[in-house]
């Protein structure tokens, strides 16, 4: 089970334990593993560069490279620990254009190894986004790229900031200043969301993506091509 942008593996499991998305596929007699993207609070390592001390180097990555490289790597050690059974694939958002990116860069490898692509909120062109963040970037490309570039910035909402900081400052005293938070880059209706989850979901997001990502999203969306 692979998330999407700005989240974790924790949003498999965060909701109650009779309709998390990990425990039902648990309780059906399912091996689950859950991914973390590159970049993200449990995904930081490197062999080479430090998140903080190389950020330029470090994260000089998109979901064009979580595609081609992380989860071929990703299914390769789930096979090793696995006997090599075949792995089904559940992608929510990011974690869907992550296996298109991966399926139509290297069709081989996967046809053996993933008989199932589960796609939830897909995402392959966004030319009808409503997602603020995105709208944003797209129409403000050229000066947040440059922006960024100048200012030194290559990560956004990393988690150990936001979770300490604005989380635990503002969430539980001022839950509308994360529900803002939420419309700007997860739902584009809070109020359908899960009331009773709220500060729990919030608790642990978000996590934190790449700059280069968020841009080539913008170029998606305004460049109107997958």
């Amino acid at each position: 089970m692979q998330h999407g942008i700005l989240d974790s593996a924790n949003c498999w499991i965060m909701n109650y334990a009779d309709v998390a998305p990990a425990f039902v596929a648990a309780r059906a007699g399912y091996d689950v593993w859950l991914g973390n993207s590159r970049g993200n609070t449990f995904s930081l390592g490197h062999t080479t560069w430090d998140h903080d001390k190389n950020e330029a180097k470090y994260w000089n990555f998109t979901w064009d490279d979580m595609g081609k490289y992380d989860i071929p790597a990703v299914i390769d050690m789930i096979q090793s620990k696995t006997g090599g059974q075949k792995v089904a694939y559940v992608g929510h958002s990011q974690g869907t254009i992550q296996m298109f990116t991966a399926l139509s860069t290297n069709q081989d490898y996967f046809k053996d190894k993933v008989p199932l692509f589960v796609a939830l909120g897909p995402v392959s062109k966004i030319s009808h986004t409503k997602a603020a963040i995105f709208q944003f970037a797209a129409d403000f490309y050229s000066e947040l790229a440059d922006t960024c570039s100048l200012l030194g910035i290559h990560s956004i909402l990393d988690a150990n900031w936001f979770t300490s900081t604005v989380s635990q400052l503002f969430c539980s005293n001022i839950p509308r200043f994360c529900e803002l938070i939420e419309l700007l880059f997860v739902s584009h209706n809070p109020t359908l969301d899960d009331a009773d989850r709220f500060g729990v979901y919030m608790g642990h997001e978000p996590n934190g993506a790449s700059i280069k990502a968020i841009l080539h999203y913008a170029q998606n969306l305004k460049e109107d091509r997958f």
